[in-house]
């Protein structure tokens, strides 16, 4: 007998929009451990949905203060006014981050201007603490990233011989990482 094959979510989706329903897609795919972006690269699976069942996307952002939620709800995403996909999650994005610094700014007890590492690492922290299911090397492989995408922290850590590290799992190491990045002046080639 062979393996039993996983539900296809994907028309499950479908067919609720179908029917007028409604659907709550977390397009980043895990939490956002990164300090470098407030919304991290999206799914594209999301534009698919909307445009095979004529569904609308709304944009919103949620922000963990303290032990409360905070959600601000976007305006309807227009996604059908741009000419390709690479523009439309681009666009997207850029609207979640507005939303997500807005959030930040409406409901933390800091300020955009006094964010540094040192604040989102005790964030990162602080949730870690909370959800203690939470492995930050698992959430950082949930990442979409394009295929064959590497970071600039990443090309650096190889060129050192140094073992990449993301600030959240190795704080100090992702600072040297960050400390030759600023000190490289010439180009490498490849």
């Amino acid at each position: 007998m062979g393996q039993k094959r996983p539900p296809n979510i994907h028309g499950k989706m479908v067919q609720i929009l179908v029917k007028r329903g409604n659907i709550l897609i977390f397009p980043e795919a895990s939490w956002n451990i990164s300090s470098a972006l407030p919304v991290k690269k999206l799914w594209w699976g999301l534009l698919e949905i909307a445009k095979s069942t004529g569904a609308n996307i709304v944009p919103v952002a949620i922000h963990m203060v303290g032990e409360e939620y905070c959600v601000i709800i976007g305006e309807k995403f227009e996604h059908e006014k741009f000419s390709s996909k690479s523009e439309q999650i681009g666009t997207l994005r850029d609207e979640m981050a507005t939303l997500m610094w807005e959030l930040i700014d409406m409901s933390s007890p800091i300020k955009r201007k006094q964010i540094n590492d040192c604040y989102w690492l005790a964030h990162i922290q602080s949730n870690m603490n909370r959800a203690s299911w939470l492995v930050i090397t698992e959430e950082e492989g949930y990442a979409y990233r394009p295929k064959d995408e590497i970071s600039l922290g990443e090309v650096h850590a190889d060129l050192h011989g140094i073992e990449y590290k993301s600030m959240a799992a190795d704080y100090e190491q992702h600072k040297r990482i960050e400390r030759l990045i600023d000190g490289w002046t010439k180009p490498v080639r490849f």
